[in-house]
């Protein structure tokens, strides 16, 4: 028998499943035991080291839900969970958004010195880059025409 490929057999059509509005996360805030902390170097299985709301550098343990699910990256705001019996290790519990983050430090729940730089933050985590100089621009564009033009003239030869 042929293998389902996805074009309309049995269980095909049960698994679409989707909603046409976009889901709305709820924006958790810290309790007892937990506190905000920045990423700054990424460890390697599944640990991160993080400087936290209060100063202090923690290695913090990434748990196997977050998995292929949730990608944390160096300058990410995350809540993690401070262990009672080790000072120096933590487990991360929730990753903010930009757009999380910005309201959190509206509400003075996180430090504008744990942040950094507001404005360089794009709604998808990632550096805005912005260019000054449009003669730049132009001067790139014409080194790439003269490069093409460079390899017709080879292709002819």
């Amino acid at each position: 028998m042929p293998k389902n490929k996805g074009l309309g057999g049995k269980k095909f059509r049960s698994g679409k499943k989707g909603s046409d509005t976009p889901s709305v996360r709820r924006l958790e805030f810290k309790e007892d035991g937990q506190e905000y902390a920045k990423v700054t170097k990424i460890l390697g299985n599944r640990r991160i080291m993080t400087h936290t709301n209060d100063g202090k550098n923690v290695m913090c343990i990434i748990p196997g839900k977050f998995k292929k699910r949730v990608w944390i990256n160096v300058d990410d705001i995350i809540l993690i969970t401070v262990r009672s019996y080790q000072d120096d290790k933590s487990d991360v519990i929730y990753k903010y958004l930009a757009s999380e983050v910005k309201q959190l430090i509206k509400m003075n729940e996180i430090d504008e010195s744990l942040v950094g730089d507001l404005s360089t933050i794009d709604e998808r985590n990632e550096i805005a880059f912005e260019s000054d100089n449009d003669e730049s621009e132009e001067e790139g564009s014409e080194e790439v025409k003269m490069k093409n033009n460079i390899d017709i003239d080879l292709d002819d030869l």
